[in-house]
């Protein structure tokens, strides 16, 4: 019967596994960990392995298992590692929220700031369009990190939802924009092969793509807004 802090972690990783085992990624390293807030501490942060496994790197123990529950079979079996591992865990459990919680959303704050860089640098075109579309999704994964924290950090938390959220939907705007131009497109080429006027079909691509330029006019204002320190001081 493993000890009460392995069963406990257990259970709170087995619903969380397939999504923190491809988050275990900060600049090169996997070491992401996902924990619940109960009684202003952090609960079942069970991917911390920050202690000492007899290994140097305990987390690449974790990920050399397929689940969680090999995992967990694995220290079931050898009472020595279930008592480091309750101890790691116990430990990795004390932290405040208000003090590991920020640290994970700045996380996927800095992920935001690489995709929307790397979207503004690339050339006009398909290349850019699709970075574009990547930017929109860090920062919907961005937004909803910080709604996640908000009861434990409150309205600085919220202040940085709300100018993601309102980048997520210029960008998810600027998306659906290419989409339809693209479809109008297709729409176009076969009206054309079948003898038909295609008058109509370029009108209203040429309205979407400058409806497209007037989106991204808007993104330098909307960047500036959630790039503002203010924003993200208590990340740090």
């Amino acid at each position: 019967m493993p000890p009460e802090g392995v069963t406990l972690a257990r259970s709170r990783l087995l619903g969380r596994f397939a999504t923190a085992k491809g988050s275990l990624r900060h600049r090169g390293r996997r070491r992401r960990f996902a924990g619940d807030r109960r009684g202003g501490s952090v609960r079942g942060n069970g991917l911390a392995l920050s202690g000492q496994f007899g290994i140097e790197q305990p987390e690449q123990l974790f990920l050399s298992f397929k689940s969680v529950e090999e995992f967990f079979g694995k220290v079931a079996e050898s009472k020595p590692l279930q008592a480091k591992v309750a101890a790691v865990l116990t430990k990795a459990a004390a932290g405040l929220a208000s003090d590991v919680l920020p640290a994970r959303v700045r996380h996927d704050w800095e992920r935001l700031s690489r995709a929307y860089a790397a979207a503004r640098d690339a050339p006009r075109g398909p290349r850019h369009d699709e970075r574009l579309h990547e930017a929109r999704k860090s920062a919907k994964r961005a937004r909803y990190a910080a709604e996640a924290v908000v009861p434990t950090v409150g309205r600085r938390a919220a202040s940085f939802a709300r100018a993601a959220k309102d980048l997520q939907t210029l960008l998810g705007d600027h998306h659906d924009s290419v989409e339809l131009r693209a479809l109008l497109r297709r729409v176009g080429a076969a009206a054309h092969l079948d003898g038909e006027d295609t008058f109509t079909y370029g009108r209203l691509h040429a309205i979407e793509q400058s409806h497209a330029e007037q989106i991204e006019a808007r993104l330098p204002a909307a960047w500036d807004r959630i790039s503002a320190r203010r924003r993200q001081r208590w990340m740090w």
